[in-house]
């Protein structure tokens, strides 16, 4: 069954192959032709000029601006200069390392230039001879107590051994008294399960609630898988019977 809808598919597409005409093109065909032929543009080639003599060029200017501002001595190098004769002692010599700023910013002269400042008088407003009230409200509510002499009991120089006490000390605290333990009559029982073997009767079912929640629901088999089944057992019955066969002759 199947066989046969592929083959009816196969001759209804080259039905359709047949009747209608196919453009193998392309939009990069399209865009990009192909031109035949040689369509470039021919090389040009100049003639060299190795078989004629060079003209003369005129001659090179190598004058650098370091040249022209020191040229050489022409005619020579010329003799040292003459010693200096020694000047006059009426020339001062000595090197005035003053700068503009020493020139412009020239010291001052501090007694001179100092300019005593009048106080301006004072009114007496209050008297000098009335005491600071210095109180404060911390001063007030938090005073020193003052220091006490201390009083001594006894005289620590006496033997005085320590004599425990004969009697047993009864006290109870607050915690003692409140919580009081509860007598148990009976010791408590222990809730763990007790180890035993499991049972091996009767029939254990491997199911799950996941199982029994999600059923896979029944599946018809189509035409063509009955009659693939159909053909794998004609074939096996065919094969079961021959192999019979020939068992027999063999007998």
């Amino acid at each position: 069954m199947h066989t046969q809808e592929c083959s009816v598919m196969y001759a209804v597409f080259n039905m359709h192959r047949i009747a209608c005409d196919m453009f193998m093109t392309t939009t990069t065909n399209d865009t990009f032709k192909k031109f035949d032929g040689d369509h470039r543009a021919e090389r040009v080639f100049e003639k060299t000029s190795l078989g004629k003599k060079p003209k003369k060029l005129g001659k090179f200017q190598d004058e650098t601006q370091n040249r022209f501002d020191f040229p050489p001595y022409r005619s020579g190098q010329p003799m040292p200069a003459k010693l200096a004769e020694p000047a006059p002692t009426t020339i001062d010599l000595r090197f005035d390392n003053k700068s503009a700023r020493d020139h412009d910013y020239q010291p001052i002269d501090i007694e001179r230039n100092t300019q005593i400042r009048v106080p301006p008088p004072v009114s007496q407003l209050h008297d000098k001879e009335v005491k600071f009230d210095g109180r404060t409200k911390y001063n007030e509510f938090f005073k020193h107590p003052g220091t006490t002499t201390r009083v001594r009991y006894g005289d620590f120089h006496e033997n005085r051994p320590y004599i425990p006490p004969q009697v047993k000390f009864e006290g109870s605290s607050i915690t003692q008294s409140s919580f009081v333990p509860k007598k148990l009559e009976e010791p408590t029982r222990d809730f763990k399960p007790e180890h035993h073997l499991i049972s091996t009767e009767g029939k254990q079912e491997f199911n799950t609630s996941y199982k029994e929640s999600y059923t896979k629901p029944l599946v018809k088999p189509c035409k063509a898988y009955i009659y693939l089944l159909q053909q794998e057992l004609k074939r096996q019955r065919e094969a079961r019977a021959q192999n019979q066969n020939q068992a027999i002759s063999v007998k």
